[in-house]
Order: structure tokens, then C-alpha cells, then sequence
């Protein structure tokens, strides 16, 4: 009776110590890379080239060229890379999304903004995902938030990086800017943040994840950023443990603590 008793509670205690590893079931991991892939602007798509976004009952109504966007035949805008990594995180607890938060490369922007597009150099770019709602379903079968474009919201959900006043000199992620036209210094009245996104793709535990979020602005302007999870060792953080090995780790503690209690008796 001695010999069970000793063996059970050194096999609990164990068990007790394993046991929160296994719960941590949420799934915290870092971004590699984040690419701006396309974007339609209201103000500059809308202005070059007529087009509007038709409310056609889907979640981002009819947006133009969205399979085919190319710079300067259909969209206005195009982005380069110029340096800098890009990173982030992103937290999910398995049914819901907890944070996203991303940060840009530099980049150069293109605005096609006359017969010489503008060029803007930015540094530091980002977005983030904070106060999530739940998700809302829609007519996305992705993971997603903020309604219908029909439902006409404008709670920003999305907070992108303010566009500072280069031209005042004021400082931000904006660090350059030339146009023979008035962009540079219409640019502080324009945002990218969001009233509607979805998020494309299944998040795992070890990570190099393809995801694809889409957003879109009070405006109706609209974007996609590619993301990549970084690759997470099998021995990483937030793994589930197999309950054999748990089982099986518990019940050798449980053994040793059985031989050292046999030898101090």
C-alpha cells in the first residue's frame, strides 16, 4: 500500500507539472516576410482611369481588375521594395484572431499621378489588429470582419500608418517625395486604414503559413498584403505535447520519486 500510494502522488504531482505545457493550445507566431501585392485607390484609380467599386453584394463589391492588376493599363499605384525586412506576429487562439500586427519593407511607391508618376519613399510602414471583433461571416468564407460592403461601416478596424506631412517637413514613414503635380502634399489627407478585412489561409504550429489579407478603406479603396509565417522548430514554443508523452514522462518522474522514497525508508 506504501509502494501505491508514494508511486501515485509522485505520478501526480508530475503529471500536474506536464499538464499547462499541453494546454497551450494558442498559436503565437512571427511574420517573415509582408508584400503589398496590389492595391485600387478611390482617389487615384477612380481619377485615372473611371473606375468605381460596383456594390454588387459581395463582401468588397466588384472591384476592378482584382484577378489582374497591372500598373499603368489598370491601376494607378504600384509598390518596390528598397530595403529593410519586413516582420510582425500574428496570435490566434483557434477560433478567433487575437492580434496581427505587420511591418513593411522600405519601399518606393509609384503613383501614376500624371505624365510622370510620383515616386514616394516611406520607411518603417506598418498595420495593425488589435481590438478584434468576432467574426461576422458575410459572404466571405474566409476569416473576416467589418461587414458587408453594403453595410456602409466606417469603424476602422485596420489601423495603418498615418501618412505624414513631408512637404511641411513633419517627420513619419513618409522620408521622400516628388511630383510635378500636388501629390506629395495631398498625401497627409489620405489613409490606408481599414473598415473591413478578411484574412485567407490556415494558421499552424509550425509555422511557414501562406496567408493573404484583404482590406478595405471607408472609401472603398482596397488592398492585399502576402504574409508569411516564420517556420517553427518541433521543439518551439505553443507545441502541443502528445498525452502519451505525457503519460509516459509523468509516470517516470513518478518511478524515480518511487526509488529515491524507497531508498530514504
Amino acid at each position: 500500500m506504501k509502494f501505491l500510494k508514494s508511486t501515485t502522488l509522485a505520478v501526480s504531482l508530475a503529471a500536474s507539472c506536464l499538464m499547462p505545457m499541453a494546454s497551450n493550445a494558442s498559436i503565437n507566431v512571427s511574420i517573415a516576410s509582408a508584400t503589398l501585392t496590389q492595391i485600387w485607390s478611390a482617389t487615384f484609380d477612380g481619377l485615372v482611369f473611371g473606375q468605381v467599386i460596383v456594390d454588387d453584394g459581395t463582401f468588397f463589391g466588384a472591384v476592378p481588375n482584382i484577378g489582374s492588376p497591372v500598373f499603368g493599363v489598370n491601376r494607378s499605384i504600384t509598390f518596390t521594395p528598397t530595403g529593410g525586412t519586413a516582420g510582425g506576429s500574428i496570435t490566434y487562439d483557434g477560433t478567433e484572431l487575437d492580434q496581427l500586427a505587420v511591418t513593411f519593407p522600405d519601399m518606393t511607391t509609384s503613383i501614376l499621378d500624371s505624365a510622370t508618376p510620383a515616386q514616394v519613399g516611406t520607411v518603417g510602414g506598418s498595420l495593425n489588429i488589435q481590438t478584434i471583433p468576432h467574426f461576422d461571416g458575410g459572404n466571405d468564407a474566409n476569416f473576416d470582419a467589418g461587414g458587408l460592403l453594403g453595410a456602409g461601416s466606417t469603424t476602422v478596424i485596420v489601423d495603418f500608418s498615418t501618412f505624414n506631412d513631408f512637404v511641411g517637413g513633419a517627420p513619419g514613414v513618409i522620408k521622400s517625395c516628388t511630383s510635378t503635380v500636388t501629390t506629395c502634399s495631398s498625401l497627409p489627407a489620405l489613409n490606408l486604414d481599414g473598415v473591413r478585412y478578411t484574412l485567407q489561409g490556415t494558421l499552424t504550429l509550425a509555422g511557414g503559413d501562406a496567408l493573404t489579407l484583404r482590406v478595405q478603406t471607408a472609401n472603398a479603396s482596397y488592398y492585399e498584403v502576402d504574409l508569411v509565417t516564420e517556420t517553427i522548430s518541433p521543439l518551439g514554443k505553443n507545441v502541443p505535447i502528445p498525452a502519451i508523452f505525457i503519460y509516459l514522462s509523468a509516470l517516470t518522474f513518478g518511478l524515480l520519486g518511487f526509488v529515491r522514497l524507497r531508498k530514504q525508508a
